[in-house]
């Protein structure tokens, strides 16, 4: 009686390609991950290939290739670890190990001191604050001041520090006029958040003209004939009472006594 048994003996681990689509950056919403395992002709063949990411088995394929997309976010700026591992049949393994940056959420931006559209008759202090979940590229401030003579000018630009994870910056208004601000804040991911905002500084009191030239004068009658633009001059809005002997005096109003 004869028997004959063939086996194979494999000791050689499979080969392992890995490379992150886009490279080593912050991606937005998720990273793909790409991979490829080999063995060579006379290897026992790939078995699977399993992917983990932060520690989780999260995929696993009987493919020779394939691709893994990691939809979970980074914090801190923390890379998110990614493992793949490539078994073959006779138990060989080799694994490859990263750390892909994904952000799924933009900046935060906050403007303080001020509010939309407010008009004061004080100076104004506007505190600009930008933060990420993760990090910052670049944060700005531009401020165009129109005089209330209409002329525009392009402020310089206001001076970020940054504290901890919050970046801030300072801007102080003195001067009459209207103040637009654009702020914006953009994140390694390429997130940008801008917000705006539009502050009036009116610190001189309104001009009254015309009264004096009929304060004293002698006429025949009195008529109220010229419109209110050409008696009160302001660089914002105002309200008025125009009163004659203690009582309200209405456009167009004629008195003989």
């Amino acid at each position: 009686y004869e028997q004959t048994y063939v086996f194979r003996v494999d000791t050689r681990p499979p080969s392992l390609q890995a490379w992150i689509r886009g490279g080593d950056v912050w991606h937005q919403n998720q990273a793909d991950v790409d991979f490829k395992a080999e063995e060579t002709p006379d290897g026992s063949g790939i078995k699977n290939i399993a992917c983990y990411v932060n520690g989780e088995r999260v995929k696993v394929t009987e493919e020779e290739s394939g691709r893994l997309t990691v939809e979970e976010p980074s914090r801190g700026g923390q890379g998110v670890p990614v493992r793949i591992e490539a078994w073959d049949r006779a138990g060989n393994t080799t694994s490859w190990e990263g750390e892909v940056y994904v952000d799924s959420a933009p900046p935060s931006l906050a403007v303080t001191g001020v509010t939309d559209y407010m008009i004061t008759s004080r100076d104004v202090a506007a505190l600009f604050h930008a933060s990420d979940d993760n990090l910052l590229a670049s944060c700005s401030a531009q401020t165009v001041w129109i005089t209330p003579e209409g002329e525009e000018t392009v402020l310089e630009g206001a001076k970020w520090s940054r504290e901890g994870e919050t970046w801030q910056a300072r801007q102080t208004f003195d001067r009459d006029g209207i103040y637009r601000m654009q702020v914006r804040a953009r994140d390694q991911a390429g997130f940008q958040t801008e917000q705006s905002v539009q502050v009036i500084v009116d610190k001189s009191n309104p001009v009254i003209s015309w009264v004096d030239e009929v304060d004293g004068a002698c006429m025949q009658a009195f008529r109220w004939e010229k419109p209110v633009s050409e008696i009160i001059t302001d660089f914002t809005s105002y309200t008025y009472t125009v009163k004659l002997d203690g009582f309200p005096c209405l456009p167009g109003f004629r008195t003989e006594r």
